[in-house]
């Protein structure tokens, strides 16, 4: 692709080869061709792609337990996902962002980006996702000690995943 002078498939090949070895977890070459599907993205102002590209090294970083890197990914992610008038991968990203917090230990700010996640996938119609993070909010709430509020989401996901036959 390179030869080629094709951005595009450069930028398709270099992610799809960080997926591979993210697949395999060997997140730190996946690390490696997603930066350089970023650098290729930026440099042809391919929005799309470095929305892409960030999200991937945010998931690759939160594999390796490297929080701090992994949200400045995320928000970046988000970003682009707005700028882009993106609301699924807004949806996404808000969730993937509460997961980072929530694995650091900030409970608080996992719950409040949950309940952002919840209400983008309530507003899209995404059932399976809004069953996900009510199952990720009585996680949360659980985690907390706050049993009412762990089981009432509990429930809430589990009999929005049996409505939808996601069980």
């Amino acid at each position: 692709a390179r030869k080629q002078g094709n951005p595009v498939l450069e930028l398709q090949a270099l992610s799809n080869l960080g997926n591979v070895h993210a697949s395999t977890n060997n997140l730190e070459r996946a690390i490696s061709y997603f930066e350089q599907s970023l650098e290729v993205a930026k440099r042809t102002g391919n929005r799309a792609g470095e929305g892409n590209a960030v999200g991937n090294l945010a998931n690759a970083y939160l594999g390796l337990g490297r929080l701090d890197l992994a949200r400045g990914f995320l928000v970046r992610d988000l970003q682009v996902a707005r700028a882009l008038g993106d609301r699924h991968g807004e949806r996404q990203t808000l969730g993937n962002l509460a997961t980072a917090y929530w694995k650091g230990g900030d409970l608080d700010r996992a719950v409040a980006l949950y309940n952002m996640s919840l209400e983008a996938a309530h507003a899209l119609g995404d059932s399976r996702g809004e069953s996900a993070i009510l199952s990720n909010l009585g996680a949360v709430y659980s985690e907390r000690g706050d049993w009412d509020d762990a089981e009432r989401f509990l429930i809430r996901g589990l009999q929005l995943s049996e409505k939808i036959g996601d069980h």
